[in-house]
Order: C-alpha cells, then sequence, then structure tokens
C-alpha cells in the first residue's frame, strides 16, 4: 500500500494535521513532533489500535504485512483530545484501549464494518468532532517554529510571543511532549529531510557548521544526510545497524 494523506474536515483542520494510510512496505519514520493514533490491519483484520506519543529518534519499520490508517495530530494538539499529560508519552506507545476503554473497542468495532478507508476516515472524523474539547491557549508557537523550520531561536521566539523561555518551556512540554528547543531542533531536521541534499546550507538552517549539521541530522533520523537520501530502507536486506558513514 503507497502512503497517502487525506485532509481532516475544515472545522478539525487547526488539530489534525491529515489522515493516512500506508504500510506493506519497509519505511523509515522520522520525528516530526506530532502525536499519532495507528489502527493497525492484516489481511483485512483489525488486530492493533495506539497511541504513539512525540519521537524523538526515528523508527525503522520492517515489511510485515500490515497496513495502517493513522490519524496524525497537528503538533501541541492531541491535548484537546485526551485527559492526561501529553509529556507523559513522549517516545512510547500506548494502546488504545489502555485510554479510551470501551470507547476505543467501539471504534475498532466500527472500522471493521467499513470496508473502505475512505469511509473508515469520515468515521474517525466524526468521532474525533466529538471528542475535541476548546482551548484558550493559541498554538502559535508550535506553526511558527514549524514555518520557520527552526531558523529562530528559542529566546528569539519566547521574546516575540512575549513569555519568559521558563513559560514557553512549560507550555510546549505540556502541549507536545517536548522542550521548545527539541521542537525546534526536529523541525529543522524533518524539513531538511523533504528539502534534498542540495539544500543542505547549513548557515541558512542555524547550524554552526556542517558537523554541526550532520550531527543533528543523524541524531533524529539515525542517518547521515548523505546515506539519508540514497533511501536505504526501501531495501529488504537493509537495517539501521548496518549504517556507520560520513556525509
Amino acid at each position: 500500500m503507497i502512503y497517502k494523506e487525506f485532509f481532516p474536515s475544515l472545522t478539525l483542520r487547526n488539530d489534525i494535521r491529515c489522515f493516512w494510510t500506508g504500510g506493506a512496505s519497509s519505511h523509515l519514520v522520522i520525528p516530526d513532533g506530532c502525536l499519532d493514533i495507528l489502527f493497525q490491519f492484516r489481511e483485512g483484520i483489525l488486530f492493533s489500535s495506539f497511541l504513539t506519543g512525540a519521537m524523538t529518534r526515528s523508527l525503522w519499520v520492517p515489511n510485515r504485512g500490515v497496513e495502517s490508517l493513522g490519524i496524525r495530530f497537528q503538533p501541541g494538539c492531541a491535548g484537546r483530545f485526551f485527559d492526561f499529560p501529553i509529556s507523559d508519552i513522549t517516545d512510547r506507545v500506548i494502546p488504545l484501549e489502555s485510554l479510551w476503554g470501551q470507547k476505543a473497542k467501539e471504534w475498532e468495532e466500527h472500522l471493521m464494518e467499513l470496508h473502505s478507508y475512505a469511509k473508515r476516515i469520515e468515521f474517525l472524523d466524526r468521532e474525533l468532532l466529538k471528542l475535541k474539547t476548546e482551548s484558550k491557549w493559541e498554538f502559535r508557537f508550535f506553526d511558527w517554529a514549524w514555518r520557520e523550520a527552526g531558523r529562530l531561536s528559542v529566546a528569539d521566539m519566547a521574546r516575540e510571543l512575549g513569555v519568559s523561555r521558563q513559560h514557553l518551556r512549560r507550555l510546549s512540554l505540556a502541549h507536545s511532549g517536548l522542550s521548545p528547543k527539541e521542537f525546534l531542533q526536529i523541525s529543522k531536521v524533518h524539513r531538511l529531510s523533504e528539502q534534498g541534499a542540495c539544500r543542505f546550507q547549513e548557515e541558512d538552517w542555524g547550524f554552526y557548521d556542517q558537523a554541526h549539521l550532520i550531527h543533528q541530522f543523524k541524531k533524529y533520523t539515525g542517518l547521515t544526510p548523505g546515506k539519508y537520501f540514497q533511501r536505504p530502507w526501501q531495501k529488504e536486506t537493509w537495517s539501521p545497524s548496518q549504517e556507520n558513514e560520513s556525509f
């Protein structure tokens, strides 16, 4: 199944980045500051559902014949749908049933009754609208940090937002599970991974030098930039343990 993204309804677009489908092939997942809910299917049977916290390291997913339906929350917005501290689940995977109990079972049963991903996405969109709670805090930091791709420092952003660095840190951890510095670094590396090697001018992205760029890129992707853009995970025989190369 080819990876595809689908827009949520207009009412949810500030909260949900996308619904997505994909799987049944090896792939590398790198941090993007988002939380995801995943429903996993094998031969049409839903066998697993869980919430993934914000990631601070990459994850290689080998081909196991699994297809996934996902909900990707906008950075800082998942807390509108859950009643626990988002910072508690950073780098963790939590079964949906342990969070929502009977509601998770009902979702799974209903998803199994629907026989197309389009219908399943419509169902999830409606259910998320029922769960959403309003927040008075505007998640401007995350939108801004992502758009600027981490070019601004935490001090710069705190000053522009009119808050102290300590207060910004508390807000960022509470709503995303990541510190402002970590979110800025993840935004920067993720955006670089989408640009291509030809756009790697370290001074344009706030790195001190090329060594700093390579270190940060490998920290979050597990690969140097040169190796990353060769897409080695697309080879069935590849594993992350093989990587020990320079730019």
